[in-house]
């Protein structure tokens, strides 16, 4: 009986178990510890950090000198001799823009660490998110299996006694059903602790042989919101920004500040005569600033700036909103699982045991054990689940809260 249900589990188990053989146990800190080293995510956002560095790289610094060489010839042949001009020339930045300029690539550079930390702040909460959808699955396949060697058993007597023409075969029945349920329900929570290992080993390109080890929390540890403005990266990288684009506008202010070129060389008049007569060349190149001077980069700089600066106010506000939201569910989901493990489980465990000493005390059938044992299995998923989404929960709170977020670069006090 039920032959093609067990070899079905059997299948799904030896899928599921097909990686837990002389597996590595990583626990949560280690799981998230590989993750955020080796994980392909953890490269995009560490490269893009590092293309925001390269652009920072050469801005501000001088412009580059310049060398010129001119032969002109006399004309009426070669015996009319020929001029040779060298002139070397180097702009003179006078206006002080480009220390300005080299300020706001660095500061820019600096935005783009700042989101390489909430990146990786966000590729935190989600490894932990996948390692506790694992905890979960091991935990219901777990109940489901223990659940399902206790109904063998009392279908073992059940059939014994309906051998014995003690039992009826709707007790029989009764408790066949039963276990079928329990075998449908464990084939589902076998997929999916498969598909929960799958999406966690995900995060890991060289996984290998990795389990998960570990237990679902009871509770929640609180944040302080006031520290918000202070962890969140996010938050730091806008107004990073905002300060680069400022910087960027008083530096296209001084636009209206002429830039000269200083050239000085040297010349020499070869007239069909012997020897050659020999000069300098001095000059200067003054640009007059009237009809452009940089209005358009200064009003873009200008306009950059209030855009981080509204960005980041509105971040801080749906963050500080959310914040105080999942504050609030974290409390609710606490003590809705304390009330379930206070009132709930501990009744289910008891009618269990009140149902076994009954039953052998004579004074119950054996179908009353059933209706106890499922009441108990379905009183534990219950608390798996309470226990997931508490920690979900807590989870998304220290993320909102900016807690996943390392400490920001040194170098800059805010």
């Amino acid at each position: 009986m039920a032959r093609p249900h067990l070899r079905m589990l059997a299948l799904l188990a030896t899928i599921a178990g097909s990686t837990g053989a002389l597996a590595q146990p990583l626990d949560a800190s280690q799981y998230v510890a590989r993750v955020l080293a080796e994980g392909l995510g953890s490269r995009v956002a560490e490269a893009e950090a590092a293309l925001t560095r390269a652009e920072a790289v050469g801005v501000g610094r001088w412009p580059n000198p310049s060398l010129e060489w001119q032969r002109q010839s006399m004309g009426g042949g070669p015996s009319n001799g020929a001029q040779d001009l060298f002139l070397a020339s180097i702009p003179l930045v006078l206006s002080g823009r480009l220390g300005l300029e080299a300020d706001a690539a660095l500061l820019r550079a600096e935005a783009g660490e700042l989101r390489l930390t909430r990146a990786r702040a966000l590729l935190h909460r989600e490894a932990l998110e996948r390692f506790l959808q694992v905890l979960a699955a091991n935990q219901r396949r777990a109940i489901l299996e223990d659940s399902l060697k206790v109904i063998d058993r009392l279908l073992e007597v059940i059939t014994a006694r309906q051998k014995a023409g003690e039992a009826s075969g709707y007790d029989l029945l009764r408790i066949s059903l039963e276990r079928s349920a329990v075998e449908t329900s464990l084939a589902g929570a076998i997929l999916a602790q498969n598909r929960a290992t799958r999406e966690a080993l995900a995060l890991l390109p060289t996984a290998g042989a990795v389990s998960f080890a570990g237990q679902l929390p009871s509770a929640a540890s609180g944040v302080a919101p006031e520290e918000l403005e202070g962890r969140r990266a996010d938050l730091k990288a806008l107004a990073v920004e905002a300060e680069a684009a400022e910087q960027d506008r008083r530096a296209a202010a001084r636009g209206w500040i002429p830039e000269l070129v200083v050239s000085g060389g040297a010349q020499t008049f070869a007239l069909g005569q012997p020897g050659a007569a020999v000069g300098y060349v001095v000059g200067v190149s003054l640009p007059l600033p009237i009809f452009e001077h940089r209005s358009g980069e200064r009003a873009q700089a200008g306009a950059r700036k209030q855009l981080a600066q509204a960005r980041r106010a509105r971040l801080l506000l749906d963050a500080q909103s959310q914040l105080d939201l999942t504050t609030s569910e974290v409390s609710a989901r606490a003590e809705q699982l304390k009330h379930h493990q206070t009132q709930v489980l501990p009744r289910a465990e008891q009618l269990r045991q009140l149902a076994t000493t009954a039953y052998r005390g004579g004074a119950a059938e054996l179908l009353v054990l059933v209706d106890a044992e499922k009441t108990s299995r379905e009183a534990r998923l219950t608390t798996v689940e309470l226990q997931l989404q508490l920690a979900l929960a807590h989870t998304t709170l220290h993320l909102l809260a900016g807690s996943f977020d390392a400490a920001p670069a040194e170098g800059r006090a805010r």
